[in-house]
Formats: C-alpha cells, structure tokens, sequence
C-alpha cells in the first residue's frame, strides 16, 4: 500500500502546484500532513485500547467493530486500492 501512497504522490504532486500555485500548494500539503498525523494518531489510540494485538487495519476493525466491522475495513481499503489504479491510469492516460 505504501507504493501506491508514494508513486501517486510522486506522480501527481508537480502537477497540482502548478494547478495551485505555490502557496495553495504549501498550504494545501500542510493541511493533508496534519489530517494525516491525527488519523494515524487515532489508529494508534484504537489499537492501544483493544484488548487483542492488531498489527493491521482488518484486525483493527475486527477487534473494535466485529466481523461486520472487518468486513467493512477490508471493503474501504479494496474501495481505495480501485480509485489509487483508476488515478493511475487518468494520470497515465494525459
């Protein structure tokens, strides 16, 4: 998932500052790295007060929410690994 994360931002980042500009670009990569540094905040809280070791986001929604909430993790990330590939090919596709 990390390479998805890393090649996107690679690949898109020069594009939307000159989308931007220089200080919407800043501003807006100072916005997303705060939205960021709570959500992982929060994961790490949540998998602090769950009773069983979770070492991943489907363990994480097992443990809080129950098989519903696994199953419900594990769509979100297939959700999310779909739109990464479709980005990828818009982006490919300019």
């Amino acid at each position: 998932m990390l390479k998805v994360f890393v090649g996107i931002g690679i690949l898109a980042t020069p594009a939307s500052f000159r989308t931007v500009g220089l200080v919407g670009g800043v501003i807006g990569m100072i916005f997303i790295g705060c939205i960021a540094t709570y959500t992982m905040m929060l994961q790490i809280a949540a998998t602090k007060k769950v009773s069983t070791p979770v070492s991943n986001y489907s363990e994480l929604g097992m443990a809080v929410l129950g098989g519903r909430g696994q199953k419900f993790v594990d769509f979100c990330i297939l959700l999310s690994q779909c739109g990464f590939a479709i980005a990828y090919l818009i982006f490919i596709g300019k």
